[in-house]
């Protein structure tokens, strides 16, 4: 029998805290300064994701995405705006894929304009890719990410997934838009 949407509604508090304490782990912020985990998730377990509800392109997506790493990346030890997106990042696909969240905050608008979370495999790959197309990064960890060159390499994702769905190969890893 499915749930009630009001009755629903009142129990996606306790579903984003859980999904905030399982996307966000000590791993996800490693090397970032201590309490920046506990920081992160903190901040995603009360985001108004009502907000990405009146998404309709990725151009408001990426506003609002952006306004809310500036608004974690002042509240974390290191200020680091890559950490703080690429939390954003992780948590914002998991809750996309929670059935609960999902269906209150209809976020199944937004999955096709989330970014690739930056971590270890999918950085190297994108890096890798950069460099053979002679494209400069100024970055070497997720601490040091700039805003210009998140976008560079989220463009160059986005080139790439068009490659790899006309050869039908996996982009990296899993879980990834």
């Amino acid at each position: 029998m499915a749930m009630d949407l009001s009755k629903l509604k009142k129990r996606v508090a306790d579903f984003q805290k859980r999904v905030a304490n399982i996307a966000i782990g000590s791993t996800t912020m490693r090397g970032q300064g201590k309490g920046s985990s506990q920081t992160a998730r903190d901040f995603v377990t009360i985001l108004d994701l009502n907000k990405f509800s009146k998404i309709s392109n990725p151009e408001q997506f990426n506003l609002l995405l952006d306004q809310f790493t500036n608004e974690l990346k002042n509240k974390l030890p290191n200020h680091s705006w890559g950490a703080a997106r690429k939390a954003l990042n992780i948590f914002l696909i998991e809750c996309c894929l929670n059935k609960y969240i999902s269906a209150v905050y209809h976020l199944d608008k937004i999955f096709e304009f989330l970014e690739v979370p930056l971590d270890n495999p999918n950085a190297k790959r994108l890096r890798d890719e950069a460099k053979k197309q002679k494209i400069k990064l100024r970055w070497d960890n997720i601490k040091n990410l700039k805003q210009e060159d998140s976008t560079k390499l989220q463009e160059l994702r986005l080139a790439m997934t068009v490659v790899d769905r006309k050869s039908q190969t996996p982009f990296a890893g899993k879980g990834i838009p």
